[in-house]
């Protein structure tokens, strides 16, 4: 539980450090991309949509499964300011060694929500009707 709860604090903390910083996130896109500041608002919201949803039990198995599909599709991003030495949002200067670590820290993150989001295995919810005892 402990660790739900500590990834539902991180993800109100990047929503708060997305609006706080949002010009450094919209950086780490590419040029090409249309809306960068709009997109850095949304995924703000969704963030802390993320950290209400994942803390409800109803709620927190298909919201851990989204989550990982949302670290997975904002992972480019990561890679992207890692290649091109974009500071963090809020820093001045890039340390190469901290950005290539916060790309690979993302893998990280994806298992630990589906980790602390997984059904217990009396739930059978996600996985569809009990089976039958046969024997």
């Amino acid at each position: 539980m402990i660790g739900l709860i500590l990834f539902a604090v991180l993800m109100t903390s990047a929503c708060v450090y997305h609006f706080r910083e949002p010009d450094g996130f919209a950086a780490m896109l590419p040029d090409w991309v249309p809306l960068r500041l709009e997109i850095i608002y949304a995924t703000a919201i969704l963030e802390l949509v993320i950290a209400i949803l994942i803390l409800i039990p109803a709620t927190r198995g298909w919201t851990g499964l989204f989550t990982a599909l949302y670290l997975v599709l904002i992972f480019p991003a990561n890679l992207y300011a890692a290649a091109k030495g974009i500071p963090a949002p809020g820093s001045e200067s890039a340390s190469y060694t901290a950005l290539w670590l916060r790309a690979a820290a993302q893998p990280l993150l994806i298992w630990w929500v589906l980790w602390c989001t997984r059904y217990p295995s009396r739930d059978t919810s996600l996985k569809g009707p009990p089976k039958r005892n046969l024997a």
